[in-house]
C-alpha cells in the first residue's frame, strides 16, 4: 500500500485527504482516495484526533470492478503523542 495525506492544518479541526493505491497479492491495483476531516474531540487532549472520510475505491481488475460502484466510510483515531493510529474502512455494497 502507498499513499499520502493531504492536510489543511488547524489546532482542532482540518480537511484532510488521503490519495493512494493498494497492490493486492494477485497484482490487482486498487486506487483510493478520501475526504473528510481530522478533528480532536476533547480540547483537553489535543493529541487525540479522530477522523471520518468518505471513500471511493477504483479499480480496472476485473474481480475487483465491484468496488467502483461501493460506497465506503473510513474512521478512526491517531495518538500524535504515540504516533498510533487505528483505523477502520466501512464498505456497503449493493
Amino acid at each position: 500500500m502507498q499513499w499520502d495525506l493531504y492536510e489543511d492544518q488547524a489546532p482542532t479541526r482540518c480537511a484532510a485527504a488521503f490519495a493512494g493505491t493498494i497492490e493486492t497479492k494477485e497484482g490487482a491495483i486498487i486506487s483510493f482516495t478520501t475526504s473528510g476531516y481530522l478533528y480532536v474531540p476533547d480540547r483537553s487532549a489535543p493529541h487525540a484526533w479522530r477522523t471520518d472520510s468518505e471513500v471511493t475505491l477504483k479499480s480496472e481488475a476485473v474481480e475487483f470492478a465491484w468496488l467502483n460502484r461501493a460506497k465506503a466510510n473510513w474512521s478512526g483515531a491517531c495518538d500524535m503523542s504515540t504516533y498510533l493510529h487505528r483505523y477502520e474502512i466501512l464498505l456497503e455494497t449493493n
